[in-house]
């Protein structure tokens, strides 16, 4: 029997018009044949979602959510929101003109870090949005070396990067920056799809599945590229934030590669460091894919469409999320199944963004 656990989750409406509820964040509670929603919260619409060139995603709906004590972290394309646990008010709301895409955030020492999507950077910032550190990808000369990436538009020489309608006549967006997690000291990245001439990508010039996931509101980049899942290992020194002024960590930071396979459609997502190596969502195939030495070791299928959104569920399980319809999923990672599913009211083209376990102390 499963003893009732809670889960926060985030959510995205695709295609949706401006002025229309693009996405959720949900409390929900699980139990063995069950599951409760025990609170259904409507943010308020990203400011830039009538210049959003982008007919799928874009900047519609939510991102990511962090549970950091009594507060909840609730990202959008463009920044944060932080909201009460218990009265699931907004409290606080933290940008910077790097934080364009937004994806995920987590808690670092003396503060934030985030991927932003948009300007291909993981950025660490305080609670007032001051720059403490950031990590470029497309700049790490040891990823270069390996992988070969086209250069995304310097940040310096644009700016800003949370107006989509400016961004798409500039080369942006060519890893898709996502998870992020501790490990540690260390933390765990994914380029859920980047760019590369590394042959163990899959080609996306061809595939219209590539094409409509860019639908819109990306810049081209010239030449024959891959499109490569690649997990990365960073290790920040004594795992303490740089002090003084902002630091870019990019050219003394020696990324770990951990994984390097095709992103065949679409973007693969999230991240769960264990002690043998990382679990993560392969989204195109539907498959919670575990990586130990740079190679898949175990795959388990799971049933639905567009695998996104994992988090510790009981020991030894993780609960994962699929779309159309809109349902979650508890995989026991040692018997390789999954063994319970539940059904979550939803809109048709509603996906999960997120997931992450949520503690009785936080209510």
């Amino acid at each position: 029997m499963l003893a009732v656990m809670r889960i926060v989750a985030t959510t995205v409406i695709r295609h949706v018009p401006p002025g229309t509820c693009s996405g959720r964040m949900l409390i929900l509670e699980l139990a063995d044949d069950q599951v409760s929603v025990v609170s259904d919260t409507r943010l308020p619409e990203n400011r830039f979602r009538e210049v959003d060139p982008n007919r799928r995603g874009g900047t519609r709906g939510l991102r990511c959510v962090t549970v950091d004590g009594d507060q909840l972290l609730v990202t959008d394309s463009t920044g944060i929101s932080i909201l009460s646990a218990r009265s699931g008010e907004v409290v606080g709301r933290v940008e910077h003109p790097l934080m364009g895409g937004v994806h995920c955030v987590i808690t670092v020492p003396g503060g934030l870090a985030v991927t932003a999507t948009h300007s291909d950077t993981v950025l660490a910032i305080d609670r007032t949005g001051t720059e403490l550190w950031r990590w470029r990808p497309t700049d790490s000369p040891s990823l270069q070396r390996l992988l070969t990436m086209p250069q995304p538009v310097d940040p310096t020489a644009l700016g800003d990067f949370r107006d989509p309608s400016v961004l798409a006549d500039h080369v942006h967006d060519v890893t898709h920056l996502n998870s992020l997690v501790r490990d540690g000291d260390d933390l765990l990245v994914s380029l859920g799809s980047a760019l590369t001439h590394d042959r163990r990508g899959a080609l996306p010039t061809s595939d219209p599945g590539r094409v409509r996931f860019r639908e819109d509101a990306w810049h081209p980049v010239p030449g024959q590229w891959r499109s490569a899942h690649i997990i990365v290992r960073l290790t920040l020194a004594g795992g303490t934030a740089p002090g003084g002024e902002s630091v870019d960590l990019t050219s003394t930071l020696e990324p770990q590669v951990l994984w390097v396979g095709p992103a065949k459609h679409f973007p693969n997502h999230d991240l769960l460091p264990v002690a043998s190596g990382v679990w993560f969502n392969e989204s195109n195939t539907c498959e919670v894919c575990l990586v130990e030495a740079g190679r898949i070791t175990r795959r388990i299928l799971v049933p639905g469409q567009f695998l996104r959104g994992m988090t510790r569920g009981h020991e030894g399980h993780v609960i994962v999320g699929t779309q159309q319809p809109l349902t979650l999923h508890d995989v026991d990672l040692d018997q390789a199944r999954v063994v319970r599913s539940w059904r979550i009211p939803g809109d048709a083209a509603e996906s999960f963004t997120w997931l992450a376990a949520y503690p009785a102390e936080a209510d």
